[in-house]
């Protein structure tokens, strides 16, 4: 008798364990069209920021933001977009700039070609925002990295967002 209780015990640890070890949550499931993202660049991710996904967009916040409201508030984001006419980088700038009112920092040339480094500020749910953009163009697509936070914030990060911004690399293919 002792030995089928034994049995029946192992039996029912052993598929507790597998089952939790199985289980993997919503919040730990990386998206396909990050997985896809990810195969065209790179970027190195300081250890106090983690990534994470919403809105179908890629992003990365640093960890004390995690499970807060203030992730979808502060970030850097990648956005790899491939219009349906072949345009310049210049037209494409103005093209998606129109009536948000970004100023042209400077352009710089990068490993991964022209870049256009903008700056804006905004408000949005009573907040001050101030946003970093680098646009660049590769074989017929358009990388945006936006570093956008709160005014309070916005020096706190820009060290660890701007070296993030200048890590970017196209993957070529």
């Amino acid at each position: 008798m002792k030995h089928i209780i034994v049995l029946i015990l192992f039996g029912v640890l052993f598929s507790c364990s597998s089952v939790n070890r199985s289980k993997v949550s919503e919040e730990d499931k990386v998206p396909d069209y990050a997985l896809e993202m990810k195969k065209m660049y790179s970027i190195e991710t300081p250890a106090n920021w983690y990534e994470h996904y919403f809105h179908g967009i890629l992003s990365y916040s640093p960890i004390e933001f995690k499970g807060t409201e203030n992730c979808e508030l502060n970030y850097l984001w990648i956005n790899i977009s491939e219009p349906k006419k072949d345009i310049s980088l210049v037209d494409y700038v103005k093209l998606k700039n129109n009536h948000q009112q970004w100023k042209r920092v400077k352009v710089k040339n990068t490993d991964n070609g022209m870049c256009y480094v903008e700056r804006r500020t905004s408000k949005s749910q009573g907040e001050q925002f101030t946003s970093l953009k680098n646009t660049y163009k590769y074989n017929g697509k358009f990388y945006e990295l936006i570093y956008r936070a709160e005014d309070k914030v916005f020096y706190k990060y820009i060290e660890e967002s701007s070296n993030m911004m200048n890590s970017f690399k196209i993957i070529q293919k």
